[in-house]
């Protein structure tokens, strides 16, 4: 009873703040009040906490995942104490906290995180589990408020910090949720940047657009090689690298080798790591894929030098470069008949 009335009292004091906040703009009150309630409500999030990492002093004798709720309401009066000093003295959030406070919030939630982790090592779980929740749930606060409460911090820039925290995680905990918030908070920024651009639009540059996207999923389905069939790795791999090669020659005959030569370069250098990647990882179908899309990178560039500059010898040179390689190659496979043989056989047996 003595609980119950105090929490009443307390948010009658709460809402009369609120109420004076709506209807004249300020809340008036004296030290003294102001002073009460301030300690009244840190001392609601200490004792809770004391509830919680010392089964002793728990008044309902709660086992230890209960123990967690203790947690969360003191992170709950934590909230109000906040209100209170926000209602009570507005000074201390001018400036820096009024302009921006999604950084603000994104700080809290890095510093949640690594406190959680810290806690987990050592294996304090009934205060790690609670403040890791929170600390994950905490970025999605600005992001559904960004459009509300005016600041001064770009919303790229904060959708970068948030899959920065959600990249965290992963690392952290290593669970799949998380990776996959990191990598759309970091592509929609990308793309909120390169919307508000002139130069930059989706049907412009679509490999600026497309290549991140598309190196993310990747990425995802090789940290959880473990949790997919071949067949789906397989799927998702060729479906990835088909996005980056087919977006990068889409951007050469949108903008065209004469005003932008850089981008077949472009286009052979994801070529030349898909090649390179294939022998590494021993995937035969990344080697093909990558040294088409190498052979048609060499051949626009040919064709750019000849119409531009007239350099039509420079076909004539690769004609010539081709046959002899070709004639080389049956050269070396009669000479060397058993060893390519055994190449070609072990080149069967890597994966799709």
């Amino acid at each position: 009873w003595m609980v119950g009335f105090g929490i009443v009292a307390l948010f009658f004091c709460l809402g009369t703040e609120v109420f004076y906040q709506f209807s004249f703009g300020a809340v008036s009150i004296h030290p003294l009040p102001l002073l009460a309630v301030g300690t009244t409500l840190l001392a609601s999030v200490i004792i809770p906490i004391l509830f919680a990492v010392s089964p002793a002093h728990d008044p309902l004798g709660l086992s230890e995942s209960g123990r967690m709720n203790y947690v969360y309401a003191a992170e709950f009066f934590l909230l109000l104490l906040v209100l209170h000093v926000r209602l009570t003295l507005p000074w201390l959030f001018h400036g820096f906290f009024e302009s921006y406070w999604p950084l603000v919030l994104i700080g809290v939630a890095f510093i949640g995180v690594v406190v959680s982790e810290a806690l987990r090592r050592r294996n304090l779980l009934v205060l790690a589990q609670p403040i890791h929740r929170t600390g994950a749930f905490i970025p999605l606060l600005p992001l559904l408020a960004f459009s509300i409460v005016t600041s001064e911090v770009d919303f790229s820039l904060l959708l970068f910090l948030v899959g920065g925290v959600y990249g965290l995680l992963r690392v952290l905990r290593r669970a799949f949720v998380f990776g996959a918030l990191a990598g759309m908070a970091g592509n929609a920024g990308l793309w909120y940047l390169l919307n508000r651009t002139n130069d930059y639009q989706f049907l412009q540059h679509p490999q600026l657009w497309l290549v991140p996207a598309a190196l993310s999923v990747l990425l995802a389905a090789y940290l959880n090689e473990d949790k997919l069939s071949e067949d789906q790795m397989a799927s998702v791999r060729y479906f990835s690298l088909s996005v980056v090669y087919v977006s990068s020659t889409a951007d050469i005959f949108i903008n065209g080798v004469a005003n932008s030569p850089w981008l077949p370069l472009i286009l052979g250098a994801f070529s030349l790591a898909g090649v390179f990647s294939g022998i590494v990882f021993r995937i035969r179908g990344l080697l093909l894929l990558g040294a088409v899309f190498l052979l048609l990178s060499i051949v626009t560039m040919i064709w750019y030098a000849s119409v531009n500059f007239g350099w039509t010898w420079l076909w004539y040179v690769a004609g010539i470069a081709t046959g002899a390689t070709i004639i080389f190659m049956f050269a070396v496979f009669e000479k060397k008949r058993a060893e390519v043989l055994r190449v070609v056989d072990g080149f069967k047996d890597w994966e799709i």
